[in-house]
């Protein structure tokens, strides 16, 4: 009885485990609690991102070492000119002032005569512009695109006629969306927003399937800058790190500083003077951390910036960047620092300052306000007067 026993109970556990393995196998697909996954690949899977309209075109690519470089070329149209038009202000009559009537509308007056005769021509247009701006994307961005991606869409609507296609934005829509993975591309026609506003059309290009969307990849990839510049000069921050080494541009001149903790406060000390309680050293080194980029150059600067100083930070003795500090004229209006200002241009004290590290990869223009004070301490924090 026993081996029945064993052998019966044995066939129900494999009866169960079968009828359990077929209602697995029947079960319909998950679906991701965001919605329908259109595209399961995630962000560091991307190699490029291209959303482009008639204006503008937002390009993404990945950084070597982790992060985004965001590409942002838009046209600039010029303003419409005004229509010319033969009025002229009428003055006041001799008779009112005693002057001369040289606003009469007759049309025989010679004035009246010369306003006609370049009434027909077009006003001349200034031309089109292209700004190109190219920097590192923050962290905030990296975060939009971890929402992003994975694709999901909140509905699908599968093959659309024409009179949809239209009604949904879709035939005559400049916008585009590019996603490359590898040798993988995959490009999509993005079209209207529907009633209310939470949605708008997607439709696979070339003639794909319709899809209905979060209108938040619009805002997400509608780039203007400085829409998510990196503002950081260097990865790491100050609560990570502990040493400090400032250094004049021969090299011939530094000077050590070190984190200590004092209570509940950190301190920054030269490692020559650590008793000191001058707070000059812990303001100059928050000062360091609040700097912050501008604009990123696609070019140096011209004229080349005269290096001031350079800033190495240390963790556990692990250097972990260098901070390059320089500064120079500013530039002109539109040069975006690739030429030097006119003559009388530039007042005496008037100075553009930048920095580059391994963070920034290039050049980067720095906030004018707080790098002026940093700069102008960097003798007294070396030891001078």
């Amino acid at each position: 009885m026993t081996g029945r026993k064993t052998l019966f109970l044995y066939l129900a556990v494999l009866l169960l485990s079968a009828v359990a393995a077929v209602v697995v196998f029947n079960l319909p697909e998950k679906k991701s609690t965001r919605g329908l996954v259109l595209l399961d690949e995630k962000p560091s899977e991307l190699t490029e991102l291209v959303y482009s309209t008639s204006s503008k075109e937002v390009r993404v690519t990945p950084r070597q070492g982790g992060g985004f470089t965001l590409t942002v070329r838009q046209t600039i149209k010029p303003p419409k000119p005004l229509r010319p038009t033969t009025k002229t202000k009428k003055l006041s009559s001799p008779a009112a002032d005693g002057g001369t009537d040289t606003g009469s509308t007759n049309p025989q007056q010679p004035a009246a005569a010369g306003q006609a005769g370049t009434a027909g021509k077009k006003p001349a247009t200034a031309p089109v512009k292209v700004r190109v701006d190219s920097y590192r994307a923050s962290k905030e961005f990296s975060r939009e695109l971890e929402r992003l991606l994975p694709l999901t869409v909140e509905r699908e609507l599968g093959q659309v006629d024409e009179k949809h296609l239209a009604q949904f934005g879709l035939t005559d829509s400049d916008r585009r969306l590019s996603l490359s993975f590898g040798e993988r591309r995959v490009e999509f026609v993005v079209g209207g927003q529907t009633y209310g506003g939470a949605t708008l059309y997607l439709q696979r290009h070339p003639q794909g399937a319709v899809y209905l969307v979060s209108t938040s990849l619009q805002r997400t990839l509608d780039i203007r800058p400085p829409r998510y510049l990196e503002r950081r000069l260097v990865e790491t921050g100050r609560q990570e790190t502990e040493e400090l080494l400032l250094a004049d541009s021969s090299g011939r001149r530094q000077r050590r500083l070190v984190k200590v903790k004092s209570g509940r406060r950190d301190h920054w000390v030269p490692t020559d003077d650590r008793q000191t309680s001058n707070n000059i050293y812990g303001t100059w080194a928050g000062q360091l951390f609040l700097l912050g980029a501008e604009a990123y150059l696609d070019k140096p600067p011209t004229p080349e910036p005269r290096q001031v100083a350079r800033v190495r930070f240390f963790r556990s003795g692990k250097l972990l960047d260098e901070l390059v500090l320089a500064e120079g004229p500013p530039a002109p209006p539109g040069k975006q620092d690739q030429s030097p200002p006119p003559p009388g241009k530039m007042k005496k004290d008037e100075k553009a300052y930048y920095a580059r590290s391994s963070f920034t990869g290039q050049w980067v223009r720095l906030r004018q306000a707080t790098a002026r004070t940093l700069y102008n301490d960097i003798d007294t924090i070396l030891g001078g007067k």
